[in-house]
């Protein structure tokens, strides 16, 4: 037996596959790319994880939020040396097949990496494609191209590097989702189910297509419209609008040069395509081309403008609407929030009286406007509420202005009726897309109401009960909304639903499963540019949603000194309390400066208890509030008094500095129990 320290003879192995230098340089090259990339933390450096004939890894761009799937395909090459050009960029020849590879990813990217001077350079594969098709139109029938590299991959390049990611993965995502919208303009005779499409004939085929296809495809079923077409004949294959489906099959599926090619066809025939075909092939076009690299992201975004400005109605109001829906989720200020709400119900009627509006479309338009108008009115419950809550706190009106809780819970019904409508409407039109939209429109409601229930109890106290069975339907019904525009591809809708879960999971006291949501959310909203839902994630994470500030408030107010937030208050929002008092109640604007005058009483009443006494209270004659037609028509008398001795001003005047001063002045000067607030 041989000894334990005994080695076989290392120099008869048998034959193994020998490494090349090109193979060690390609080693080399990663793991240099690699520890370049380790020094900085917004692009991140992923390997292809299995064999690829045309991808070595990807960039994904990471933001302090955390990681958003927004990714650079990569093809690493290397050379021992590299000679520069007389214009000072480095020639590189490639297959012309590992080149249209490379195009059909997502914004594809080529590295060089020159091992003699140990450096990096990069190029664009999109910027390569439009100057290759500038010099040679012909190139695609090439065996080889020549790149040219002229950027440096260094740490300063990251920054430009990440925006560009970005902006293409932005530009992406928003055309995605405008032309899976735009299946909503047509009407849809079949129930979107893939078993319900296993055994049609090449009549029944080109029947489903020639109707649904659009939407078959923007519902997320590419593949099966692809096999649908499968079964046409030659004659069929070759119609407009066929063509125009499979290009949009094909689109979707990410492969572009096929999706051209199919455009081609379809806009051979495009004068058999209704007019909004024609936008849509159009679209479609335009981002083949800007995805292969033949149109730049500027002069794609151009042609889009340009495609909107000159939509017929009712596509042009159909677009306005989907801007004007975006645009007021993220308007702060009330004023303008209702100017866009009111600019985006004259759309709505605008699509509704046209006649060639389709009942998707129409459908569409009142489901946003139901939408719209409940969020409106569920904001406006809660600042009545608060304002009332505020007014009863400090000025002493015991009068309540909110509506009654039966009227509020009669709004509120009626509003869940006419979303339960809506989703029962968008069933029987069977359009997938409008069936999503409804059933988040009725989630939204009911997350609303349970919004407004849950601030109520806050304070006033009360705890209203709440059925966990109703909670699993509004969870179950945002879930499969959540899988409709997964599968779709709608990025914006999937993250909207997404949130109103998260939203759902912490009213429901489920805190932990809605940061766990939300911290999903962020990067990925706030990446593709969807702020509002990036900032009510954020907030949800940072315990600054609105649920979170009424139990922080509430819990601060049970020890906290009214005074001092009095004293922190300035001017203007004093000037916006008084406004917010003056439409609370209902009183003409001749009012607000005597309830401007009042607030700013409070707060100076506040002040002499921090610095002069805190005994000193200032009071004023209530009777005015007694009715709308007395209400701060005049400022009141006003009197001060001592909380420790009982004593009283000897004058009443509206003038609450004057009051004051001569109620200290008869009996605070030689007071010995003095004793103010910040001492």
């Amino acid at each position: 037996m041989a000894a334990m320290t005994d080695f076989p003879n290392q120099d008869n192995l048998g034959p193994l596959p020998q490494s090349d230098r090109q193979a060690e340089l390609q080693r080399l090259s990663f793991k240099k790319l690699a520890g370049l990339l380790a020094n900085q933390d917004e692009l991140l450096l992923r390997e292809e994880p299995t064999e690829d004939r045309g991808v070595d890894g990807s960039f994904e761009v990471k933001l302090p939020q955390g990681y958003t799937n927004m990714r650079s395909q990569v093809q690493l090459r290397s050379k021992d040396s590299v000679d520069r050009n007389a214009d000072g960029s480095i020639s590189l020849s490639v297959q012309a097949s590992n080149f249209n590879h490379l195009l059909n990813g997502t914004c594809p990217i080529y590295i060089l990496y020159d091992a003699l001077g140990d450096q990096f350079w990069y190029t664009w594969a999109h910027d390569e494609s439009r100057r290759l098709a500038q010099e040679n139109p012909s190139w695609r029938e090439q065996k080889s191209v020549t790149l040219r590299f002229r950027a440096a991959l260094d740490l300063q390049a990251v920054p430009a590097m990440r925006d560009r990611i970005m902006r293409e993965a932005k530009l992406g995502r928003r055309t995605q989702d405008s032309l899976a919208s735009g299946s909503i303009t047509e009407s849809v005779s079949i129930s979107i189910d893939p078993r319900t499409l296993e055994s049609v004939d090449s009549i029944g085929a080109y029947d489903i297509l020639f109707k649904d296809g659009v939407t078959i495809v923007a519902s997320g079923y590419p593949r099966e419209a692809l096999r649908l077409m499968g079964l046409l004949n030659t004659t069929k294959n070759q119609d407009a609008h066929i063509a125009l489906v499979a290009a949009y099959a094909y689109l979707e599926l990410g492969q572009y040069f096929h999706a051209r090619a199919y455009a081609a066809s379809a806009g051979a025939g495009a004068s058999a395509l209704s007019e909004s075909d024609r936008g849509f092939l159009d679209g479609i076009t335009d981002i083949c081309e800007f995805r292969l690299g033949t149109l730049s992201a500027d002069d794609f975004e151009r042609r889009a403008y340009l495609r909107e400005q000159n939509a017929t109605e009712p596509i042009r109001s159909f677009n306005r609407l989907e801007r004007l829906r975006r645009s007021v989720l993220g308007v702060a200020d009330p004023a303008e929030r209702s100017r866009v709400a009111r600019e985006l119900k004259e759309t709505v009627e605008e699509i509704l009286r046209n006649p060639h509006s389709s009942q998707p479309m129409k459908l569409h338009a009142r489901i946003e406007l139901l939408h719209s108008e409940g969020t409106e009115q569920t904001l406006e419950t809660i600042h009545q509420y608060f304002r009332t809550e505020m007014r009863k706190q400090f000025i002493g009106v015991h009068q309540n202005t909110t509506d009654s809780p039966i009227e509020l819970q009669r709004r509120q019904q009626a509003w869940a009726n006419a979303a339960d409508a809506t989703v029962a409407e968008a069933v029987k039109l069977r359009h997938p897309l409008v069936i999503a939209q409804a059933m988040f429109t009725r989630a939204a409601i009911c997350i609303s109401k349970l919004m407004t229930t849950r601030l109520i109890d806050y304070y006033t106290g009360c705890q209203s009960p709440t059925s966990s069975a109703w909670i699993s339907f509004v969870e179950s019904e945002l879930r499969v909304t959540s899988d409709i525009y997964h599968r779709s591809g709608s990025e914006e809708g999937l993250l909207r639903t997404k949130m109103a879960l998260a939203d759902l999971l912490e009213l429901s006291n489920r805190l932990d499963d809605a940061k766990s949501l939300a911290n999903e959310i962020v990067p990925r909203a706030a990446a593709l540019g969807f702020t509002e839902v990036s900032q009510r994630a954020q907030n949800l994470l940072d315990g600054t949603t609105i649920l979170s500030e009424a139990k922080r408030t509430e819990a601060e107010a049970k020890t906290a000194d009214p005074d001092k937030d009095w004293i922190g208050t300035s001017d203007n929002e004093l000037r916006m309390r008084a406004r917010g008092l003056l439409e609370a109640r209902g009183l003409g604007p001749e009012r607000l400066p005597a309830i401007e005058r009042d607030y700013f009483a409070t707060r100076y009443a506040a002040r002499e208890r921090i610095e002069w006494c805190q005994h000193l209270q200032l009071q004023q004659d209530l009777t005015h509030l007694a009715n709308s037609e007395t209400a701060y028509r005049r400022d009141p008398n006003r009197v001060c008094l001592c909380k420790k001795h009982g004593w009283r001003s000897v004058f009443e005047m509206p003038d609450y500095i004057g009051v004051t001063a001569e109620f200290k002045g008869h009996y605070c000067s030689d007071c010995p129990d003095r004793s103010p607030k910040s001492v």
